[in-house]
């Protein structure tokens, strides 16, 4: 157990809105909201190099720009005295990334395991509950283990020209009065995933990036070749030209899918004074 991750994400945004009325009985919203989220390594891995991608560590792991939201909707009162309403709208809407990923990937988070083969006594009596040593003799034996696992320790890569996740949703439905008391209404919902941010493989779980799966734009790759005919020696050219495979193997990934679709009836009618 080490000590602790100062880990830390810095998210801020701006949000602008307007709602116009051209017609008494209709009403435009149409808005925008820009974001951007920082993810930033732990204050004891900056400055060092990266025993993986041999790169020196800033502050900065992961800056997710560009983030642009629109927001458009209209209601429209067919009756014109408010005896009904019917609106649609649609929104972008930008995941805030936890700050599980500032611990695990750029906290410099290690696993150290051995195993010991307690059929052998070595790591204290059987614990007749198991029926075998528990493991507890283990920690203060003299005996070497039977293999002996270091996880973590290789750094993590960053997908170059990595983007933000985000869904899109539109929702329409109506309302309409059927008597004084008595309100019928109808939504209809559909939510699917634009982008995803996952940590994939592509050299058999030896590597892992943190990538958008299904993408990895050209522009890109065209910038990784340049940096590979500029590099300054073998070691550092070698190092590129892994990476570069293992990135464009991030477009073999099926681009990940999440669909919802939902339709809803609605009757509202008081019974009481006090119970709807």
């Amino acid at each position: 157990c080490g000590p602790p991750v100062a880990g830390q994400t810095i998210d801020w945004s701006v949000y602008l809105r307007d709602s116009w009325a051209p017609l008494p009985n209709l009403t435009l919203n149409a808005g925008v909201r820009y974001e951007e989220q920082r993810l930033q390594y732990a204050e004891s891995l900056r400055n060092k190099t990266d025993p993986l991608t041999g790169n020196q560590l800033g502050k900065t792991a992961m800056n997710l720009k560009n983030n642009w939201a629109p927001r458009l909707g209209v209601v429209w009162d067919p009756t014109k005295v408010g005896e009904a309403k019917i609106w649609a709208s649609y929104g972008r809407f930008f995941e805030a990334i936890p700050m599980d990923i500032n611990d695990r990937s750029f906290g410099g988070e290690v696993s150290y395991r051995q195993r010991f083969n307690t059929g052998s006594g070595d790591c204290g009596p059987v614990d007749p509950a198991i029926g075998a040593a528990n493991g507890a003799g283990c920690v203060d034996t003299m005996t070497a283990p039977t293999d002996t696992t270091l996880l973590g320790s290789s750094g993590v890569l960053v997908a170059p020209g990595i983007k933000a996740q985000y869904l899109d949703e539109i929702v329409t439905g109506a309302q309409f009065q059927l008597a004084p008391d008595l309100m019928l209404g109808i939504t209809l919902q559909k939510r699917w995933l634009g982008r995803v941010i996952e940590d994939v493989s592509t050299d058999g779980a030896q590597t892992y990036i943190i990538a958008n799966p299904g993408e990895w734009s050209a522009k890109d790759e065209q910038a990784m070749i340049k940096r590979i005919a500029e590099a300054p020696d073998d070691a550092t050219r070698m190092r590129l030209e892994n990476e570069l495979e293992m990135y464009k193997g991030i477009r073999g990934f099926d681009k990940p899918a999440r669909n919802y679709a939902s339709l809803e009836l609605a009757i509202s009618k008081p019974l009481s004074r006090g119970l709807f």
